[in-house]
This record gives structure tokens, sequence and C-alpha cells, in this order.
């Protein structure tokens, strides 16, 4: 880039900061939420052509093995949980719940880790994706959340409610296909959430792990036992389709999508970046915003049954990693260390969010304000490469 241009590219981004703290201010005034985070259109730093060439030869080979490795890697953790869920379904006692449980948060980390790779224009694609005739996509199928705990089983003030209940209904895959979503968004019956609803629904180990011991005086034990089983294979039958999806030479995510952004240039250049930064934007500050119509945070809505708000953040904040440690982003070793303390400065006031609090505003605004530091500083660290 030419020293002028970078200099005018410079001085945009730090006006464009300017302007988005005005924006933000306004937005807390606001009585209103959006339901998804706007974020102010802050200019990214477009490469010559030279660049973009440097960033096909040197960033794209290393970060795409990055992406294969963590996406086999949750693929692992989610064998290893529905191991444990079976494990769980043959010998129901509080021990066993509490490795199944164990194995959830470690399989809902590492799917948090993904979560950068999935702002690509490819990836989002194949997650948005619905089969031939499915109310659904890909994405509810993984890690959706919220869900109506009441559709699959009962909860306190619905006593025999839910799919475990519904003995017109078979509890087979081909009636919990049509049951996914069927009517709403929040009728979710596949995907971590489902499976954490069913590991926590009563908190108490031993009460829990009761529900789930064969008996002829509740014939509800055995659905229930077999959707938690159904769900653990059904997650595993999908995550593999996913982490195939990221595996060279034939995965369907190394084919290039076409970017529908209005920086279409940038992006085809850089998507690196951009995924990054629309990361932070939706998977961070949007999900330090208030829930839609109700109390509480929407980072909440992904531990509402596990309540464990450290194992999710922490999650999130891993994905960046190899973004932010990466020669070819950040040429400059010193820019990359200041990028981590930020993150890593980030990540502490995360992970000691409240699963449950609902009127920590002071701590959240802490967290988001952090978070657009960070933001900020990967924008005019690029730019200054």
């Amino acid at each position: 880039m030419r020293v002028g241009g970078r200099h005018i590219a410079i001085q945009l981004l730090l006006l464009c900061v300017a302007l988005a703290a005005c924006d933000k201010s306004a937005e807390r005034n606001s009585s209103s939420e959006s339901p998804a985070p706007q974020q102010p259109a802050t200019p990214l730093p477009a490469k010559e052509q030279v660049d973009a060439k440097v960033t096909d030869a040197t960033v794209v080979s290393p970060l795409w093995s990055a992406a294969t490795e963590k996406h086999d890697a949750a693929l692992h953790a989610v064998e290893k949980l529905n191991r444990g869920l079976q494990e769980f379904i043959s010998t129901p006692t509080p021990e066993s719940l509490n490795e199944a449980r164990e194995d959830w948060l470690q399989a809902h980390t590492a799917l948090q880790e993904l979560k950068v790779w999935s702002q690509l224009p490819a990836a989002k694609n194949y997650l948005k994706h619905k089969a031939p005739g499915a109310p659904y996509n890909r994405a509810s199928l993984l890690d959706a959340a919220p869900l109506l705990g009441g559709y699959l089983d009962e909860v306190p003030g619905y006593p025999k409610s839910g799919l475990t209940y519904a003995e017109d209904l078979e509890i087979d895959n081909a009636t919990l296909s049509e049951q996914h979503q069927f009517a709403d968004e929040y009728y979710l019956v596949y995907g971590m959430h489902p499976i954490e609803f069913m590991l926590w629904s009563h908190n108490d180990p031993a009460q829990q792990s009761a529900r789930f011991i064969v008996n002829a005086d509740t014939p509800d034990t055995e659905r229930r036992r077999e959707l938690l089983r159904l769900q653990g294979e059904r997650l595993v039958q999908d995550m593999t389709e996913f982490s195939a999806a990221w595996r060279p030479p034939s995965g369907s995510i190394f084919l290039k999508g076409k970017s529908m952004s209005q920086m279409e240039a940038v992006r085809e250049a850089n998507p690196w970046l951009i995924a990054l930064i629309d990361f932070i934007d939706r998977e961070v500050v949007g999900a330090l915003k208030p829930k839609d119509g109700e109390p509480g945070w929407r980072f909440q809505e992904h531990l509402e049954f596990s309540q464990d708000a450290a194992h999710f953040w922490r999650g999130r904040m891993r994905a960046m990693q190899p973004f932010l440690t990466e020669p070819a982003l950040f040429t400059d070793a010193q820019t990359r260390s200041s990028l981590k303390e930020l993150r890593l400065k980030l990540e502490g006031c995360l992970t000691a969010l409240s699963a449950t609090a609902e009127d920590n505003e002071e701590q959240i605004a802490i967290c988001e304000n952090q978070a657009l530091q960070l933001r900020e500083q990967i924008i005019i660290r690029f730019a200054g490469n």
C-alpha cells in the first residue's frame, strides 16, 4: 500500500471509531433493541493486488490447516460426549451423569472455538442450507439456542409434557426429524442444547439420574432414554458432516464462495480479517445484548440449564487465537503480543460474567467496551502492517 494511502486509511479508521462511539451512546439510550447487533460500518483497509497475492500464499494455507484441526477436534469432543451419554443411559447414576455433563461442557467449548471460521461466506451458506422439505437448517442441528424445554420433557408447572409423554408419537429418527423446529424455531429436538436440557432439567444429579432408571410404573423413562440416545447419535452424524466439509481437498467449505457484502473487494482479498471482525460483532458484542422481550443477556441462552458461563466465553476467546497469532495477518511480533494481551483481558472480563444475573449492566458494558477496543486495534494494526 502506498504511504499516503495508508495514512488516509488510518485517519478514516480513527474517524469511524469515534463515530462508532457516538452510535454506541445513541444505541444505549434507545428504547428498543434490534434482533441482530448493528455494528457501525468501520472501513476495513483494502490491500493492493500484490498484498492480496501474499495473503493467498501465506495466510490461506496455515489458517485452513487450523480450521481443519479445530473442526476435527470438535468432532472428537462430540464423539466423546456421545459415548458419555450412552454410558449414562446404560448405567444411570449420579456419577455417570456428572461425567456426561463434563463431556457436554467440553464439547460445547470446542464448538465455540469454531465461531470465527463460521463467519466465512461459504461456511454461512453451508450452515444455512435446508434439506428439501425441511423447516430447519444445518446450524439448528448443532448449537442453536434458546429452546423450549417443555417441548422435550416435563418442566415445573407443566407435568407430563413434551415428547417424552406424547405416547401417540414414536421416539425414532423419522419422528424426531419431523418434530425438530416443525412450527417454531424454539422447538429444538436435536443439537447441543436439547441434550443440555436432558442432562440438567433437574440440577440435582441424584434426582436427574433417577429419571433415567427403567421402572415399569413410569413408562416415560424408556422414552426419555431413547430420546437422549438418538439425540447423541444425531449430533455425531451432523458434526461428522460439518467437519468433513472443512477437510481438503473435497471439503465443500474449501470451494470459494462469492461474498455478498458491499465491501466485496475487501472480503475477497482479506476474508480472514473480515471473519474475525464479524465474529466480534456477532458472537461477542452480539452475545452481550439483552435478550428479546425478557430480562437477561443473549449469551445466557447458551447455558440456560448448565449455568456455566466460563466454558462458553473461554471457547469463544480461543476461537480468535489462530487469527491473532498469524504472522501473515499481523507481521509485527509486538503487534501480535499486544493483541494477545487485549484478548486475555477481554477473556478475564467475560468469564467472570454470571450465568444467571440480570442486573449486571455495568459489568456487561465494561466487557463490551473491551471487545470494541480489541476490534478497533485489530483493524488499525492490520492497516499498519
